[in-house]
């Protein structure tokens, strides 16, 4: 959601972004969050899931780099969705991945990126 607010030349770059990109990409979590706890008025829950879904589980994410069960399980589940969508979907900057690559992605970071929990229950769907 807080993408919508980033600058399309930024989203749309076909190039490696600049460190200024990136930290302007980096705010959509919390551009988003304002917006959704603001005039939206979305539940908690929502606005939580948005602000974290790019915290990571050894707590190298952002915006706050918390980690592990400190992430909300839904925020959670969305990382990992939010990635596999991410990695088999055509972007400006690269191709597209395909089902076994970005298995074999999730399953490299899993306990890093990715709740081992998680990655179990989603990979079950695979089999």
């Amino acid at each position: 959601f807080g993408m919508l607010f980033i600058d399309n030349e930024i989203v749309n770059k076909t190039s490696r972004l600049e460190e200024i990109e990136l930290e302007k990409v980096r705010e959509h979590t919390t551009i988003g969050f304002r917006h959704l706890i603001g005039p939206c008025s979305f539940d908690g829950l929502s606005s939580v899931a948005s602000v974290q879904h790019h915290e990571r589980f050894d707590g190298s994410g952002y915006p706050r780099k918390i980690e592990g069960e400190d992430i909300h399980e839904y925020s959670r589940i969305i990382t990992l969705i939010d990635s596999f969508d991410a990695w088999t979907s055509d972007r400006p900057h690269r191709r597209l991945n395909s089902i076994d690559q970005t298995l074999e992605f999730i399953e490299s970071d899993e306990g890093k990126v990715f709740d081992p929990k998680i990655v179990e229950a989603f990979l079950d769907v695979f089999e």
